[in-house]
């Protein structure tokens, strides 16, 4: 879809409200568990399986912690590329790469 389609979207609208919202809140702490307790990532994991696509896209465009998400919305966790040690850089990597794989990101 084309980004002039985006704002006719009332569920990408809904996301990233809280996108935002969460971003603005705890882009600034320290602490994982902060970030996926807030309502905002709580809210964003309950519209499950249809916001998969926005949540690569805002982790694609904005980084973030967004990989409980994820693992919730599609029931999986990627595997990281050969070599990687964990951390966020190689996870970030991991879905980005699944996402493109399964047709939800350019």
């Amino acid at each position: 879809t084309s980004s002039a389609t985006h704002g006719t979207d009332p569920l990408r609208e809904q996301f990233r409200a809280l996108a935002d919202w969460w971003h603005d809140a705890t882009d600034a702490l320290s602490s994982s568990d902060e970030k996926y307790e807030h309502p905002a990532y709580q809210r964003i994991i309950v519209l499950g399986r249809p916001v998969r696509r926005y949540i690569l896209e805002d982790l694609r465009d904005r980084g973030g912690h967004w990989f409980a998400a994820l693992e919730k919305t599609t029931g999986i966790q990627p595997q990281l590329p050969a070599g990687a040690t964990p951390s966020v850089r190689s996870e970030r990597q991991a879905w980005l790469a699944w996402g493109r794989e399964q047709g939800l990101l350019d």
